[in-house]
């Protein structure tokens, strides 16, 4: 049942896109440590789109 959960849990994958580099800068400097990790590690997946 476990393994039911995590499956799913991987294959829900997001993408945030931000209009611009600055926006992008000011939501990123708001954000908490943890915050700032996970968007890191969404960065390296490729799962951020900065137009």
């Amino acid at each position: 049942m476990t393994e039911n959960k995590k499956d799913k849990k991987q294959v829900n994958v997001s993408f945030i896109s931000f209009p611009s580099k600055e926006i992008f800068e000011q939501i990123y400097n708001e954000l908490s440590e943890e915050g700032k990790k996970e968007l890191d590690r969404m960065m390296k997946e490729g799962r951020v789109k900065i137009y």
